[in-house]
């Protein structure tokens, strides 16, 4: 395979790559002669077009969730004061407050509490991926089970912030653009790095698959190429995972064995590619025993030609030596001159 023209090294551009990846499986050969490199940038620009839409729709949420946030702070909340690194929040109605919103748990109680309060409500906020419990003197967040504090006094006087009320919270939330361009930086590089990674397991498990099957089907290929192979595969696979979790960010559904579909369309796409491998093997096999075929009948009727060539001259020379032949007993019957003298003289 590495040694024929049809699959020299070439140079697909990005979005070309793309439409032969999902209609072209022939293709996956000839562009993995493009080496690991380019395979792996290619990857990668999939994966940023891949985080980026889905930001955004995460950035859409949101700012409806902030919104939403703020009605919520102008309609239920009666104060809200900062100052001497304490942080102080009352209900209108009294009570603590501990709701589920979009996001996550949601816990304020800025009240003196004591520890055993405190270890409820951190055991509280990790029923869900995501869970604020805001206190007095701190904030505890507990993402997909990893759980941080962050102080007040540690945190807020770096960022200029010694003290605000209600109203300077208000308008900070409806004025300030740092807070969606700090969101979607911090969203877009923990999922580009997140869905990069498990990505590239994806190709690695393909890969070893791919080989195996070459194996099996006693293709001679290279690992590399294998795994260039591996990440054309999967661009369908990322494709429709991409469309399942955005869509998922505006309408809640469910698809049952996704997962499942997900890696079973990759391995059908390689599996694809390698069958076409090894059929335009057997092919070129069935062409060169053809022609070696004719090679064979050529020579034979060659030689045949050559033999029927050196078997003329024999028969010529055959019939020469009988004209001789019969010169020479034509010349033995007819009497000479010699002969007629001597017969006169003994007349």
């Amino acid at each position: 395979m590495e040694n024929d023209e049809r699959f020299r090294v070439v140079k697909i551009g990005f979005f070309k790559k793309v439409w032969l990846s999902i209609t072209k499986f022939e293709r996956y050969p000839e562009m993995a002669t493009e080496g690991v490199g380019r395979a792996f940038s290619y990857l990668l620009k999939l994966m940023l077009i891949f985080c980026f839409f889905i930001v955004l729709g995460m950035l859409y949420n949101f700012n409806n969730t902030l919104k939403s946030g703020i009605s919520y702070i102008e309609e239920n909340l009666e104060q809200i004061n900062f100052e001497n690194e304490k942080l102080e929040i009352i209900p209108k109605n009294g009570e603590t407050i501990n709701i589920n919103t979009d996001m996550g748990k949601l816990i304020v109680d800025t009240r003196e509490i004591d520890v055993n309060q405190i270890n409820e409500y951190e055991n509280n906020i990790t029923v869900s991926n995501l869970g604020i419990a805001w206190l007095q003197d701190k904030v505890i967040v507990n993402v997909n089970g990893v759980q941080e504090e962050y102080e007040y006094k540690d945190i807020l006087p770096q960022l200029g912030i010694t003290n605000f009320n209600k109203t300077d919270l208000v308008n900070f939330l409806n004025n300030s653009s740092n807070i969606y361009i700090s969101y979607f930086i911090i969203m877009f590089i923990s999922m580009f790095i997140t869905y990069t990674l498990l990505t590239i397991l994806d190709v690695l498990m393909l890969s070893i698959f791919g080989l195996i099957t070459s194996l099996l089907l006693k293709i001679r290929m290279r690992y590399r190429a294998v795994f260039n192979m591996s990440v054309y595969a999967l661009t369908i696979s990322i494709i429709l995972k991409f469309l399942y979790i955005f869509v998922n960010l505006f309408v809640s559904f469910n698809i049952k064995y996704f997962g499942f579909m997900y890696s079973a369309i990759g391995y059908i796409c390689l599996m694809a590619s390698i069958f076409m491998i090894k059929s335009d093997v057997i092919k070129r096999q069935m062409e060169l025993i053809k022609i070696m075929n004719e090679k064979n009948k050529q020579q034979e009727e060659q030689e045949k030609q050559e033999e029927d060539k050196n078997e003329e001259p024999k028969e010529e020379d055959k019939k020469e030596g009988e004209k001789e032949k019969k010169e020479e007993n034509k010349d033995e019957k007819e009497p000479g001159v010699g002969d007629a003298e001597n017969q006169g003289s003994g007349a």
